[in-house]
């Protein structure tokens, strides 16, 4: 070690400075930026949709085989809209890894259930954009189940 009135030489943590910058650069970056520039979610967060989104699959699904089934009206079949809604939306938000909702008002999670504001322009466009994308996917999802099991023709068991 080079020592100048006491203290270390700058220069010798070079090579150590250089390869920390390029780890973090390579490594840990890529990884920070994918989940707070391309979602809005914790890991946590996610899997919990995921879980309810399954939750309400089901549901859905027993409660729509059911209506078809016992030749229920079509006004009593609406009912599995709510389901599906549910199902699609919380489906969509754990395949972005965004919440549609929350990133067109603006706000992303840093913990479980702590929202704070985006200040970044950038960041607020790309997460309304990939909002509008899993909001218009959730509603196709929805819409298409729906149609699929109010309109079809009942039967009874």
């Amino acid at each position: 070690m080079i020592e100048r009135e006491g203290r270390d030489d700058p220069e010798v943590f070079d090579t150590a400075k250089d390869y920390v910058f390029q780890a973090m650069e390579r490594d840990a970056f890529p990884g920070y930026l994918q989940a707070k520039a391309l979602g809005n979610l914790v890991p946590l967060s996610i899997l919990a949709r995921l879980v309810v989104a399954l939750a309400s699959f089901g549901g859905g699904f027993w409660a729509a085989f059911y209506v078809v089934l016992t030749d229920q009206p079509r006004r009593t079949r609406c009912w599995v809209i709510l389901p599906f809604v549910l199902a699609a939306y919380f489906l969509s938000s754990y395949q972005y890894k965004i919440d549609p909702v929350f990133a067109l008002a603006g706000f992303s999670e840093y913990t479980f259930f702590t929202w704070a504001k985006i200040r970044e322009p950038y960041v607020r466009s790309l997460l309304i954009k990939r909002a509008s994308v899993s909001l218009l996917l959730a509603a196709f999802i929805a819409l298409a189940l729906c149609v699929l099991f109010i309109f079809v023709p009942g039967t009874q068991l």
